[in-house]
């Protein structure tokens, strides 16, 4: 005998129903039903979310906003009193030697 054949004789045979199977057959398990709830129509599911990017949204324009008052507020009252020429960057003080 090979070493295969001969482990598998050492080895008993065990049934998996258990040893009074044809017998005695264990009882079946029984499990609850699983009840689902209905789907909820998808305006009224994804109505929170929709809400929340359109928040988001007006917050990012909002933020966008705020960058150009700033611009034209800075042209308005800082560029507005320096020469033309330094506002945009073709002149610079000369250095003194």
């Amino acid at each position: 005998m090979d070493l295969v054949e001969e482990t598998l004789r050492n080895r008993p045979l065990v049934n998996s129903r258990g040893s009074k199977f044809p017998h005695e057959v264990p009882p079946r398990l029984h499990i609850p039903q699983i009840k689902l709830q209905p789907l909820q129509p998808a305006s009224q599911m994804f109505g929170p979310w929709y809400n929340e990017c359109d928040q988001l949204v007006q917050l990012a324009e909002l933020h966008d906003k705020r960058s150009q008052q700033f611009e034209s507020w800075y042209v308005s009252q800082c560029l507005s009193k320096k020469p033309p020429g330094m506002a945009m960057t073709m002149l610079s003080p000369s250095r003194r030697e």
